[in-house]
């Protein structure tokens, strides 16, 4: 059979180097760009990192304690872990509005 690890580290590698990238993308924006917006898809990213990290610690150290608190814990982890993209998608909108109402004002 298989290593099936393998494909758990190459996807969680590819996962990590996306996020890294947009983090950069992101301070990049904000050294051009800074407003809320830009602020918010920064926050965003960069707490989707650390909540990752976080996410895999917590669930080894509730995995000790059995199998009830892995699951309730993972499902905490789970709600929580979508506030940084709930943060990222509402500056990427109110970023998107305001690059709109400026293309509206130059025509």
């Amino acid at each position: 059979m298989e290593n099936l690890q393998n494909y758990y580290v190459i996807g969680g590698a590819l996962n990590t180097l996306g996020q890294l990238i947009i983090v950069i993308a992101s301070i990049i924006l904000l050294i051009k760009q800074r407003n809320i917006p830009v602020f918010l898809i920064l926050l965003g990213s960069t707490l989707s990192i650390l909540f990752s990290v976080g996410s895999v610690f917590w669930n080894m150290v509730s995995a000790q304690d059995g199998p009830e608190s892995l699951a309730r814990n993972a499902g905490i982890v789970n709600i929580v872990s979508q506030l940084p993209y709930l943060l990222f998608a509402i500056g990427l909108l109110l970023y998107i509005i305001m690059f709109v109402k400026k293309q509206i004002k130059k025509e």
